[in-house]
C-alpha cells in the first residue's frame, strides 16, 4: 500500500468520524428543540386557561423542566403512574419551597408528543365540570376529581416544568406527560381554595371541551404546535387517559 493510499484511507476514516459528531450533534440539536416545542405548547395551554380564572401567566423553569424529563423516562421504564419518582423533589431547596406534580398518560404511542402536551393541561382543566366554586369545602372529599384542575389554576404558581416520554419497548404504556409546579398548591386549607382558585371571568365564554373547537390559542403559538391543535381537534376528538 502506498503512502497516497495511506494518507487517503486517513482522511476518509477522519471524515466519517467527523460526519458522525455532526450528525450525533444535528440528532441531540433537533431534540432538543422538540422539546422546547412541546414545552412551550403547554406553557402556552396553562396560561391561556389561567387567564380564564384572572390566574397570572407562569413561566417554564430549566430545573422543573429537567425534573419532569427524569420523571417521565422512570415512569415509562418501570411501567408506573403513581407520583413515586425519586427525581420529584417535593421540597424545592431553589426556592425553599414545596412542588406539585401532574401526570397525564394516553394508553398508546399513535400520538405525538405535540398532542400529548396539548392533551395534558386540557385534561387538568376538564376537572373544573366537578369543582363547586359556591361550597369551596365540598371539594375536598373530592381531591381526585379536582386536584388536577386546582394545582393548574391555582393563582399564587408561577412556574412550572414538563416533561414526556414513551418507549417503543412498552407501547402498552403509552406517552406519560409530567407536569411540575411551583409552588404546591394548598388544597384542603379553604381560605386559601378560595382566594387562588376562582371561578371564570364573566367575559369569558365557556370552552366546548370536549367539542371539535378550541378557541383562544395564543397566536405567538408554533406554527407546529398549532398544525398539532387542528389535528388533534379535527380529527382525534375526545381523549383518553389516566
Amino acid at each position: 500500500m502506498t503512502l497516497e493510499t495511506k494518507a487517503l484511507l486517513v482522511k476518509i476514516g477522519i471524515g466519517l468520524i467527523i460526519a458522525s459528531l455532526l450528525a450525533g450533534y444535528t440528532f441531540v440539536w433537533i431534540q432538543w428543540v422538540d422539546i422546547e416545542g412541546y414545552q412551550h405548547t403547554t406553557l402556552v395551554h396553562h396560561n391561556y386557561l389561567r387567564a380564564r380564572h384572572g390566574s397570572p401567566a407562569v413561566s417554564l423553569d430549566a430545573d422543573l423542566n429537567e425534573m419532569g424529563r427524569k420523571c417521565a423516562h422512570y415512569y415509562v421504564k418501570n411501567r408506573v403512574m403513581d407520583h413515586s419518582c425519586p427525581f420529584h423533589m417535593n421540597y424545592w431547596p431553589k426556592m425553599k419551597e414545596y412542588i406539585g406534580e401532574c401526570l397525564w398518560r394516553i394508553p398508546t404511542l399513535d400520538w405525538s408528543y405535540y398532542e400529548a402536551a396539548i392533551a395534558a393541561p386540557r385534561t387538568f382543566y376538564a376537572e373544573i365540570e366537578n369543582y363547586n366554586f359556591t361550597d369551596v369545602e365540598s371539594n375536598i372529599p373530592k381531591f381526585l376529581s379536582v386536584g388536577h384542575f386546582a394545582q393548574m389554576i391555582w393563582k399564587e404558581v408561577t412556574h412550572i416544568g414538563l416533561g414526556i416520554s414513551s418507549s417503543s419497548s412498552a407501547p402498552e404504556f403509552g406517552i406519560i406527560v409530567v407536569v411540575h409546579y411551583y409552588p404546591l398548591y394548598g388544597f384542603g386549607d379553604v381560605e386559601k381554595m378560595r382566594k387562588n382558585l376562582k371561578p371564570s371571568l364573566p367575559e369569558m365564554k365557556p370552552i366546548p371541551i370536549y367539542g371539535q373547537w378550541w378557541p383562544g390559542i395564543d397566536p405567538n403559538n408554533s406554527k407546529e404546535a398549532a398544525a398539532a391543535e387542528n389535528k388533534f381537534t379535527f380529527e382525534k376528538g375526545p381523549w383518553g387517559g389516566m
